[in-house]
């Protein structure tokens, strides 16, 4: 064993046998080896014969000292040194899913009484949100109805809102400040600011203003804004019809087959050809907004024509409404939450907890299990029911309203939450070994046609734009784009994850490092930092998955299809990237130029 790892996992296994007041630091040890793993998601015990994990990150999955925060410690270890650790690791990030407050996890006689409470909501809220596009309150019984239709398309966004994060659509209270009414919800308090600004250095000179002299949202035009302002009660009706259709199919437990008829004619009846087009105009325009987050106090935008994985402003609008009527049809015809929900209450008599670990001894766990299991097997089908309902969107649209819908694929929040836990590695299955949502299947590659014997060294890709690069090879030229590498989101139809992976590396000269730490330092990759950015243990007392240095699990992960993705188009063999034990970087073989 490389004696850096050693004593990296002893000082972790020391820290964490602090803290839980655990005598037997030996057998924590022997556990933190268990649960290690390196930058490319691999086992330590895997490749510890081979390569040095520390160079390349050393991170901890699942966590030791989450499992000790619900059992007594010889329980805890027990399980690690018994179980299967990725079969763990799997069961309990799924659970940890569907239990966060933010996903829909609800039986079916449960998301009608939430929706019934909602439409209350939206009546009470009906002022406020046609006057200025926000609710007066917070929505705690439902954060997930209340994050994305709560809105109305405001064109303004508020200075700060007494500890609410507009940004990231979830509620922060500060203490003292926020105040609530008898049934828990945040009554906020909007302030506003008449300028815009970019960085931090003039706040102490703004001034607040009324809503009325506030700053518009950059990037929407005065006629957007009036058509907006004009319009807000045909979507406000809009939305309470399709609730109010939606409680009847749940209350009622009717048959789903007509549902999405009814939902559609709805549509089409209250909204025209020419509204639909404008609305999805401007849903366009606010798909542009990057929000920044100041340390939960500060809330400022800009403009950027990329989000780099900053979430958007849900509107609350057309899109949104649509991502519901998908999650409400899957739900009446697969129901994976409504099936987990109401055989997990089963089997833990009434009430369940926040943890898988609160129930990994109980009499029930195999039962548990396989209900975990079958819920997986039910988002499958969600997914492949999400291919179907995007294709049945985009006909029945043409032909009612004479114009295509589409829905982000963004805003189907509950697969995207799926696809986190298969791109983190957390669940075991992946997208690519799924016969009927086999993305990488209905990706249309055009190979680059090289004599064998090529290496990537030979290679240069030099972006003409975003979207477009020349290829080179010695006095051969080709001409490619994101679409004819493969590297196209197929959902939302623009360069992939991977693609812009490759466009950073080629800005920073095809060279990423961690342990250097001047990747981190640059300013102009912040648009890029919450999809590819780097995490430190800054807390080194607490144990909390990962250790001192780790090279992010979404950056590993979108490492490994850009390289897969690069043999495909070269028919190379060799790995594209140096080995990072080597140069203690993300560091690839071919010549880059922006």
């Amino acid at each position: 064993m490389d004696k850096l790892v050693e004593d990296l996992i002893t000082i972790e296994a020391k820290t964490l046998s602090r803290i839980r007041n655990i005598a037997d630091v030996k057998r924590v040890i022997k556990v933190m080896k268990r649960i290690a793993i390196d930058s490319d998601g691999l086992r330590y015990e895997i490749t510890r014969n081979t390569v040095n994990p520390f160079a390349r990150g050393l991170s901890f999955y699942p966590s030791l000292d989450k499992a000790l925060a619900y059992l007594d410690p010889d329980k805890a270890l027990s399980l690690f040194e018994t179980a299967d650790i990725d079969d763990l690791a799997y069961k309990v990030s799924y659970f940890d899913f569907l239990t966060d407050k933010e996903t829909p996890f609800y039986t079916h006689e449960e998301l009608a009484e939430v929706i019934e409470l909602f439409i209350a909501y939206l009546k009470a809220n009906k002022s406020w949100l046609l006057a200025i596009g926000y609710p007066m309150k917070s929505f705690e019984k439902s954060p997930w109805l209340y994050s994305n239709l709560s809105r109305l398309y405001p064109v303004k966004i508020p200075f700060t809102v007494q500890g609410r994060n507009p940004s990231h659509q979830k509620i922060a209270e500060v203490d003292g400040i926020a105040e609530r009414d008898s049934e828990g919800n945040l009554i906020f308090n909007y302030t506003w600011i008449k300028e815009w600004f970019y960085d931090l250095e003039p706040l102490g000179a703004l001034n607040n203003c009324s809503y009325e002299e506030a700053v518009l949202i950059n990037g929407l035009q005065d006629k957007d804004i009036q058509y907006i302002e004009e319009n807000r009660a045909k979507i406000f009706n809009l939305k309470i019809e399709i609730l109010e259709l939606t409680y009847k199919y749940l209350y009622q437990d009717m048959n789903a087959n007509d549902y999405w008829e009814n939902c559609m004619n709805t549509i089409a009846n209250k909204l025209t050809k020419d509204a639909n087009q404008q609305f999805k105009k401007i849903e366009s325009a606010y798909s542009q907004l990057f929000v920044i987050d100041n340390k939960t106090t500060f809330f400022f935008t800009c403009l950027s024509a990329i989000t780099g994985g900053q979430p958007n402003l849900d509107t609350g609008g057309i899109s949104n409404i649509l991502a519901f009527i998908f999650f409400v049809e899957a739900e009446l015809t697969i129901g994976q939450m409504h099936k987990t929900k109401s055989r997990l209450l089963q089997l833990s008599k009434g009430i369940i907890p926040g943890s898988y670990y609160d129930l990994v001894f109980s009499p029930s766990i195999l039962a548990i299990d396989e209900a975990i299991t079958q819920s997986l097997n039910d988002a499958k089908k969600t997914m492949e029911f999400n291919d179907f309902f995007d294709e049945r969107l985009r006909t029945d649209s043409e032909k009612k309203l004479k114009m295509i819908l589409e829905v982000p694929s963004e805003k189907y929040d509950t697969l995207k939450g799926i696809r986190d836990l298969i791109e983190y590695g957390h669940v075991s299955f992946n997208l690519e070994n799924i016969p009927f949502t086999s993305l990488s299947s209905r990706k249309k590659i055009t190979p680059i046609a090289l004599p064998s014997g090529v290496q990537w060294e030979d290679i240069t890709i030099e972006f003409s734009d975003r979207h477009n690069v020349k290829i080179k090879y010695k006095n051969k030229t080709f001409r490619r784009d994101y679409k004819d590498m493969g590297f196209e989101d197929s959902k939302a139809r623009k360069p992939n994850k991977q693609w812009e992976f490759l466009y950073l590396l080629a800005e920073n000269k095809g060279e990423i490092s961690w342990e250097k730490s001047s990747f981190g330092k640059m300013a102009n990759i912040r648009k890029i930092e919450q999809d590819f950015g780097y995490e430190f243990d800054k807390d080194t007392s607490q144990n909390k998955g990962f250790s001192i240095i780790k090279v992010p699990d979404k950056t590993k992960k979108t490492k490994e299809l850009l390289s897969k993705a690069l043999k495909a188009v070269f028919s190379i063999e060799g790995d594209p990237f140096f080995p990072y034990k080597e140069v203690e970087a993300y560091k690839i073989r071919l010549k880059l130029i922006p």
